[in-house]
């Protein structure tokens, strides 16, 4: 059921199993010989869905499949999973590199894709999706052995997702449409929503409306009669108010990205405490400031305000080196966002403003929205500080979001005062 489930996008069903596992396995229990395989297989499809969300929750099931391994004559695509789960260990983190080299040298195919796909998203979470898009592209690529065409589908939508992040909406698009019908057909849902909302956003970003408002009525279509995505339905209203602030109908805009924001802070996966720190969460209520200071009046200045300090509270916490799977393009919207409200706004002094901006870039933020285009607050920052922007990439040179995690610690820290 678990692998049915992950074909047909519906993560959350396995997400939620979660805890109901790990209770289980936490008391040293083992399975007996005629279980082994099944709770292999098993344990390796929950922790490949949920790993992200709840390392700590999970952390039994891993030790669990940690003993068990891979078995010499059993599924070779289950053997494949469990090695790519296994690549990454909080308590070794030096040695993932190695693994996943390893992964992704094997002869057998099933062990290469998975291997490249557990690299793609490593490195996306790292901050660097250009080198994410090499590793989906390779999987991609690969000859021979698939199971049907889901397995394509499903690593074209990863790399439209990828793309989009990235700004580069006509590669997007391509792999966009190339993975729904196989996805539709399938039933995948909740991918499905993602590949829809790419096309709207795309559209909207070339100024193609009438498209994206076409393609938004079947995405919503989806989300009231599909399953419920995590934060699915806030996820469609973000889109959806990209669709209205491109036509000028900016307060029902801005009052979209209030709803939206407002549900993401309640969204939750069965089973799982929020923290405030869920990517959706942070990337919501950055998006949401940056429409506030980009497009707002003197009317949404108080609720700017306080989604401000909302996102400099979140973003201390965020950027903790200790926190498990820190997701470095999530917390870059968090630089972003404060960046905007702090340059067109005048809250932050000119300088810490496009400093927060350079850092936003080096953390590989997301820029899935057109609101959060690069080229919307670059004007602000030479207005204000003229060159800033030059002289802190040459500060900085080579150096990503993990080489520079303290350093936009220490510029957040400079204003918890205002909190």
């Amino acid at each position: 059921l678990g692998a049915f489930w992950s074909v047909r996008g519906d993560h959350m069903r396995v997400v939620s199993i979660t805890g109901a596992f790990a209770d289980l396995v936490a008391a040293d229990w083992y399975p007996p010989d005629e279980l082994a395989d099944t709770t292999r297989a098993a344990a390796a499809v929950v922790l490949y869905n949920a790993m992200v969300l709840t390392e700590e929750r999970s952390r039994p099931i891993r030790d669990l499949l940690a003993r068990l391994g891979t078995s010499e004559d059993g599924d070779r695509r289950v053997n494949a999973l469990v090695r790519a789960v296994l690549v990454y260990d909080p308590a070794d983190e030096a040695g993932m590199a190695r693994r996943l080299d390893e992964l992704v040298a094997d002869p057998d195919p099933y062990v290469q894709a998975a291997g490249l796909q557990r690299r793609s998203h490593l490195l996306e979470n790292s901050g660097d999706p250009a080198g994410a898009v090499a590793a989906a592209e390779r999987a991609l690529a690969l000859p021979g052995e698939v199971d049907g065409p889901w397995s394509a589908a499903i690593v074209r939508a990863q790399l439209a997702g990828l793309h989009m992040q990235l700004g580069n909406r006509t590669e997007a698009v391509a792999h966009a449409r190339t993975a729904l019908p196989v996805l539709d057909r399938l039933g995948a849902t909740d991918d499905v929503i993602q590949l829809r909302s790419t096309l709207v956003l795309a559209a909207v970003a070339c100024g193609r409306l009438d498209e994206a408002a076409a393609e938004l009525v079947e995405l919503e279509r989806l989300v009231v009669h599909g399953r419920q995505v995590l934060g699915g339905m806030a996820s469609v209203r973000l889109t959806a108010a990209e669709l209205t602030l491109a036509r000028g109908e900016v307060a029902a805009g801005l009052a979209a990205y209030q709803d939206a924001v407002a549900e993401m802070r309640v969204a939750t996966a069965l089973g799982i405490p929020t923290t405030g720190l869920e990517p959706w969460v942070l990337f919501g209520e950055s998006a949401t400031l940056t429409a506030f200071a980009l497009y707002g009046g003197d009317e949404q200045l108080a609720a700017g305000d306080e989604l401000f300090l909302a996102c400099l509270r979140r973003g201390l916490r965020a950027l903790d080196a200790d926190r498990p799977h820190l997701d470095y393009p999530v917390c870059g919207t968090v630089l972003f966002g404060l960046a905007a409200w702090g340059l067109v706004r005048s809250a932050l002094p000119a300088a810490e403003a496009v400093r927060l901006l350079v850092l936003a870039e080096r953390f590989a933020y997301n820029r899935t929205l057109p609101t959060m285009a690069w080229e919307n607050l670059e004007p602000y920052a030479e207005r204000s500080a003229p060159g800033r922007i030059s002289a802190l990439r040459a500060e900085y040179g080579n150096r990503g979001g993990p080489d520079l995690l303290g350093e936009a610690r220490q510029t957040l820290d400079r204003h918890r005062c205002r909190l």
